[in-house]
């Protein structure tokens, strides 16, 4: 017979201590990883609130901008349009002054076609009277002398008149020409005048309305600048509170969690104390109980005159580890005990395993039969009773 009962207890001794170990050294690199999740978490919530900081603070710059491209744009469009009514101005005056000339030349021309024509017609005049002269002095030639005189001398006085007549009418048409050319060029001047009195007049207005929007868009810069410089940074506080509540929030619920788990993590550990303290004690308790400590068989023998009585002490729940051999006039008795501990806490399994065996053979005077075996269990005293015929 060979006893382990010793060695045994040391062995499960050390394996739970093992257990134990392992499940305190999870147990902190659990802790440890929490903890490095967490400074990572609340790192990568820094980092993305300062990037959010700098998007905004980009973002609101790129507005700025574009309003000030924007307002630039339109003082531009504005500088055009004062050019181009400036040009127009000055392209109104060439074309009023090009008018005046080509009117003043055509008063000139229609004045030379007048003065030709009065020429034209006198010649025409003293042409046909000469040819009357001539005519009537062809004919009266030879007639009457001083009728030729006096007719000659009409045609004399006609012409001097028709020459008075036509330089009476030439200085009319010349007097009427200066007075006309006088007249256009006070009208022209006037116009011209009146027209750079306009443009002077429209020139100041533009320049004034220039200078005024010019003031009211620089103030409306400088107030849009002042507002948005106002939001930005209003924008700006508001996100840095945020972020800074926000961080404040993660690192009081990373106390709380680590609190939570460091008492989580101490009440397993006592439990796990208290549970392998007490399985501990209580292999000890095993181990010193006779009851449960059998180092060695010692059953009871009885006979009548058909049967023998084999009889031992046994717990209930190692009745079937007991078994009976009968043969001829040998009885070996054997006892295969295994004990088998098994705890599972929180997804952990804990088992402790422990084997023996117990051989006792007996002579007996009488030859026994092997194939009458019964057997017979009494709880109120914990005895296993077999009874084995005779032949």
């Amino acid at each position: 017979m060979r006893i382990e009962d010793s060695n045994q207890f040391s062995k499960q001794n050390l394996k739970l201590k093992n257990e134990r170990e392992r499940l305190i050294k999870d147990k902190k690199q659990e802790i440890e990883s929490i903890r490095k999740n967490y400074n990572q978490m609340a790192s990568d919530q820094r980092i993305i609130g300062e990037e959010k900081l700098d998007s905004v603070r980009d973002q609101n710059q790129v507005a700025i901008i574009e309003s000030l491209n924007h307002k630039e744009a339109r003082l531009n469009e504005i500088k055009n349009s004062l050019e181009k009514t400036g040009q127009q101005f000055a392209k109104q005056e060439k074309h009023t002054k090009l008018q005046t000339d080509a009117n003043i030349a055509a008063i000139r021309d229609n004045y030379q076609q007048q003065l030709e024509y009065v020429h034209q017609r006198g010649r025409d005049d003293l042409e046909d009277t000469s040819n009357t002269v001539n005519e009537l002095a062809q004919k009266v030639k030879y007639d009457n002398e001083e009728f030729i005189i006096d007719e000659t001398a009409k045609a004399k006085n006609l012409a001097n008149e028709i020459s008075v007549r036509n330089d009476g009418f030439i200085q009319r048409i010349n007097k009427q020409f200066d007075q006309r050319v006088d007249k256009l060029s006070k009208e022209n001047s006037t116009t011209v005048k009146d027209l750079e009195r306009e443009q002077r007049k429209e020139m100041s207005k533009l320049k004034s309305d220039h200078h005024f929007k010019l003031t009211q868009t620089d103030v409306f810069q400088q107030n849009e600048l002042k507002s948005q410089k106002a939001f930005h940074e209003d924008t700006v506080k508001s996100r840095k509170d945020a972020f800074e509540k926000k961080y404040a929030d993660l690192q009081k619920e990373h106390q709380g969690l680590m609190g939570r788990l460091k008492t989580k993590i101490d009440e397993e550990l006592n439990a796990l104390k208290s549970y392998y303290t007490k399985a501990k004690e209580t292999i000890q308790e095993k181990g010193q109980d006779s009851f449960y400590n059998i180092t060695k068989l010692e059953p009871n023998i009885k006979s009548d005159q058909n049967f023998y009585y084999f009889s031992i002490e046994v717990p209930k729940h190692e009745e079937e580890t007991i078994h009976i051999n009968a043969q001829e006039r040998g009885i070996t008795v054997t006892q295969n005990r295994k004990f088998d501990q098994r705890v599972e806490e929180n997804g952990n399994t804990f088992k402790s395993k422990r084997s023996e065996s117990l051989v006792r053979q007996f002579d007996v005077p009488e030859i026994l039969d092997g194939t009458k075996v019964s057997r017979n269990y009494d709880l109120e005293t914990s005895t296993l009773t077999y009874r084995i015929a005779k032949r």
